[in-house]
Order: structure tokens, then C-alpha cells, then sequence
């Protein structure tokens, strides 16, 4: 099995979650970026970046809320290790919507440039992506502002949303490129 298939097997038992959870557009507006009341995108923490709901309810008692959809179950295995570009990469079980990631070996404003230059890539601020034929739109929803962790390490947490695997993918080349000299994903 390559990291991508293994990346895809992740992704794909949360994407079902969603799928089923979001299966009447009519009722719910689907990856909604939150947003001012004067139209532009909210941001929030250090990074000041936006975040996005699974869902905002169009009618009912939930009108205008927002909705929530977590893993209902992630896939286990024995962590993998591997190198990219002088970068040691491990990867143990984790959830799709909700991943930590550990850095190492680049500052602290280095690794944060990095990961908010990737996440609004990833994001689409414009909401110039199309639905795909499950009415989802491939964007990340939500990252946190990255900690300095007690054992040396950089950490933050990020909701991947309905991005594809190339988004994964994409973080690992983003941070191994800034000389990442140890990337943890869990």
C-alpha cells in the first residue's frame, strides 16, 4: 500500500460520514465559509484564518446554525516512517477531520508561514471551487494556530474537510521544502 492509498482509505471513511450526513443540499448550505456581515470571509486566532462549517442549516429549528460532522470511526494501523526531501516523516492512525501534525528543525514564523500559506491554498477564500458529484467542494475547514509543544516540536490541528489527498501530500512537500527536519502526523 502507498501513502497515497493509505492517505485515500483515511479520507474516504470520513468523506462517506459526510456524504451521508449532507445527502439533502435543499436543507443545508454544504462547506460554507463563515463570514462578516459585510460578506468578506471571518478570521480568527494568531494566522487570522477563516474556518468552515461541514454545513449551516436552511430551515428548521436549526436555521442558521451551524452543523457538525465528526469521524464516526478512523482506520488503524502500525505507524509508517519514511523520508522526504531530508524530512522524517512519520505517520500514525489519525482522523481526516481531525488531524495534529508535529514539526521540527524550521522556526517558529517559518513553519507558521508555511502552514497558513498552504491552508488558504487548500481553503479557496473565493469559493471559486465547484461542487463535485457528491456535492462537496475539496476545501480544508479549519486550522488552529500552531503551539510550541514541550518536546520541542511545533504542533497544530487541522479539519481537512472534503480536500482531497493532494492536499496531504501537498503539506508534506510545503513543510519538508521550508527544511522540516521531522514532520509528525497523528
Amino acid at each position: 500500500m502507498t501513502v497515497d492509498d493509505l492517505f485515500e482509505e483515511i479520507r474516504s471513511k470520513y468523506i462517506t460520514t459526510l456524504e451521508q450526513a449532507l445527502t439533502n443540499p435543499d436543507a443545508v448550505h454544504v462547506e460554507p465559509a463563515f463570514r462578516n456581515k459585510d460578506g468578506t470571509v471571518a478570521v480568527e486566532g494568531r494566522l487570522a484564518l477563516p474556518y468552515r462549517a461541514d454545513c449551516i442549516y436552511k430551515s428548521g429549528p436549526n436555521a442558521g446554525k451551524s452543523g457538525r460532522v465528526d469521524s464516526t470511526s478512523h482506520l488503524m494501523f502500525d505507524h509508517i516512517q519514511f523520508d522526504l526531501n531530508g524530512a522524517s516523516i512519520v505517520i500514525s492512525s489519525f482522523s481526516w477531520d481531525w488531524l495534529t501534525i508535529k514539526v521540527a528543525g524550521i522556526s517558529n514564523e517559518t513553519c507558521d508561514a508555511a502552514l497558513k500559506h498552504w491552508f488558504l491554498r487548500w481553503f479557496d477564500p473565493d469559493d471559486q471551487n465547484k461542487a463535485d458529484s457528491n456535492g462537496l467542494f475539496n476545501v480544508v475547514h479549519f486550522m488552529s494556530d500552531p503551539v510550541s509543544t514541550s518536546d520541542g516540536y511545533y504542533a497544530v490541528n487541522i479539519d481537512l474537510g472534503s480536500s482531497p489527498v493532494d492536499a496531504l501530500n501537498d503539506l508534506l512537500f510545503v513543510l519538508s521544502d521550508a527544511r522540516a527536519s521531522d514532520i509528525i502526523l497523528f
